[in-house]
């Protein structure tokens, strides 16, 4: 077939070009190289910046398991799952696959649970195998991915203006005040089952101290304590 030009401006066919190219630096896949190939050679101007998400190509599991769930995806099967939640219990689940999602530095799935007859959240980093079934899936038109259900927790923090950055950047804390003492007020809303930000945290040190709410603050300090103990001071 012939793509007309008309169709997309120079501008719209460098977007789609940068698009897939940043695409192609996370997902592993064929079929994207060769849409990459089809309209690179409608890009007249050199690409004017460039989006690497190398970060979001994961271990050769995961890429396994997205790859699995894309074609299940594509085609309407169930998919069996080996699954471990946040409490760390393992179990097997058969479940309709309808949509995959970065977000918050990990790829998730969404999934109608047959089980729980709703559309849960599913992190694939937990998936130990996915296998598709020749089972179908129905039509299931109001089954939409919906806002993410996890509870959240929202902290408010004082924090040195060298951990100001960092905490925006990767806990996407707001700014509320710049305090006399040179000290930073901030809020941030986060996954409250998640690890990722426990860690944050704990690695600014001192430079961070948790204003509320108060299980955060009795938590960090267990954690802290339980390091402290890992390493005796020398005799």
């Amino acid at each position: 077939y012939r793509i007309d030009h008309r169709a997309a401006s120079p501008e719209d066919i460098r977007l789609i070009v940068t698009a897939l190219t940043a695409l192609s630096t996370a997902v592993q896949d064929r079929q994207l190289t060769g849409a990459i190939e089809k309209f690179r050679p409608l890009q007249k101007d050199a690409e004017e910046m460039t989006i690497d998400l190398a970060a979001l190509n994961e271990d050769a599991r995961i890429q396994e398991n997205l790859a699995a769930l894309r074609g299940a995806i594509r085609r309407r099967r169930a998919v069996v799952l080996r699954y471990t939640n946040s409490a760390g219990q393992c179990a097997e689940h058969t479940v309709e696959p309808l949509q995959l999602a970065y977000k918050w530095y990990a790829w998730y799935l969404y999934a109608w649970s047959r089980v729980k007859q709703q559309v849960l959240t599913y992190k694939l980093v937990r998936m130990d195998s996915v296998t598709e079934t020749d089972e179908v899936c129905p039509p299931r038109p109001d089954a939409q991915p919906g806002e993410d259900e996890r509870p959240t927790v929202t902290i408010e923090a004082l924090c040195k203006e060298s951990a100001r950055v960092p905490l925006i950047e990767y806990l996407h804390a707001r700014p509320i005040e710049t305090l006399p003492t040179g000290e930073h007020r901030l809020r941030m809303t986060l996954p409250a089952e998640e690890f990722f930000w426990r860690g944050a945290l704990l690695s600014l040190g001192s430079a961070v101290r948790i204003l509320s709410p108060q299980w955060v603050i009795d938590e960090l300090r267990e954690r802290a304590q339980d390091i402290l103990s890992a390493y005796p001071d020398k005799p």
